[in-house]
């Protein structure tokens, strides 16, 4: 499948899946096209998409402001920033704050506490600290012990807590049914936080929609309630979240992806019909796919194909002659 039109059939998956509350994860190797894929996202849902980029996942201390920031947020221009093409997987940016969230941190301090408490079992606390007479200093407090601008809070409780200041921000900032892409919602988190952590911001913000790519295969097992789009160099697969209840199911997506460029063009019908029967399972099947499987020749199938073949047709029989 040529590229622009694997992107293009992804986005009309997902464009089609999301009206039906299911979120989306999105795997695949590097360069398989997920970044453009977020792009394309971006343009397409336009005002009501956010985008978490994996630049924006660190807080530093010493720019947590020491008063409530009353400047309005401006989404619209947090989003313009991140998708810049010299801005996207490079630098950290919170629109005109320019990657200082620190200054919204007190606007947000209680709910972020009970929230970070949620998600890590830790403690939080964002407390004001007397230097000398004069001065005074923010320190988070996280399970007794202090964090201050000397001592580096750890990358991933970084993480978890841009993530979650990030949505309660957005949250507050705007009524309206939002989608929300997050790049690599893993990076920086322990396989035991990532087994419920999408499943946990689902729950905490439920008038968001998720769209979130990912190398764990935990989230992939732990998460309910979503659609996964596997996209290989050439092509894409879909399957319900649902069905892939242990770590060995989520194993072989990792590895049918990562195959797929490799097989042998022998197997060209072979392949064509597991993506068919991927669809057919996921309720996504399309006139294209239609035209693929009707242009099939069951005279020169494999037993196995010819098994698959049958499974498709009792499966579709009513759509296949549309």
């Amino acid at each position: 499948m040529q590229y622009e039109k694997k992107i293009d059939k992804i986005i009309e998956f997902i464009t089609d899946t999301l009206p039906k509350n299911k979120n989306i994860i999105i795997i695949g190797e590097n360069f398989s096209g997920k970044t453009d894929l977020f792009i394309h996202l971006i343009n397409n849902f336009s005002s009501n998409v956010y985008f978490i980029d994996t630049p924006n996942r660190y807080i530093e201390v010493k720019e947590i402001s020491l008063e409530p920031d009353n400047i309005q947020v401006d989404i619209i221009d947090i989003l313009q920033n991140r998708k810049h093409t010299k801005n996207i997987n490079a630098i950290d940016t919170f629109g005109s704050y320019t990657g200082n969230i620190g200054r919204q941190f007190l606007n947000y301090r209680q709910d972020l506490e009970l929230l970070f408490k949620d998600v890590t079992g830790k403690t939080l606390s964002i407390q004001q600290r007397n230097i000398d007479n004069i001065n005074e200093e923010i320190v988070l407090v996280i399970d007794g012990l202090e964090i201050n601008d000397i001592v580096r809070l750890s990358n991933g409780l970084q993480a978890i807590m841009r993530i979650l200041l990030e949505l309660l921000i957005l949250k507050n900032n705007t009524n309206e049914e939002i989608i929300v892409l997050i790049d690599e919602i893993d990076l920086h988190l322990s396989a035991e936080i990532c087994i419920n952590f999408l499943n946990y911001l689902v729950e905490k913000f439920d008038s968001f929609k998720f769209i979130i790519t990912t190398h764990s295969k935990d989230i992939v097992v732990g998460t309910n309630n979503a659609m996964i789009v596997a996209i290989s160099e050439d092509n894409y697969y879909t399957y319900d979240a649902d069905d892939i209840d242990n770590l060995g199911k989520a194993e072989n997506i990792w590895k049918k992806v990562a195959m797929q460029g490799n097989e042998d063009d022998t197997e060209g019908d072979l392949n064509l019909l597991k993506l068919l029967y991927n669809h057919m399972m996921s309720n996504c099947f399309s006139d294209d796919d239609i035209e693929a499987f009707c242009n099939l020749d069951i005279a020169k199938m494999t037993r196995l194909e010819v098994f698959i073949y049958g499974e498709i047709e009792k499966g579709l029989s009513p759509s296949k002659n549309r």
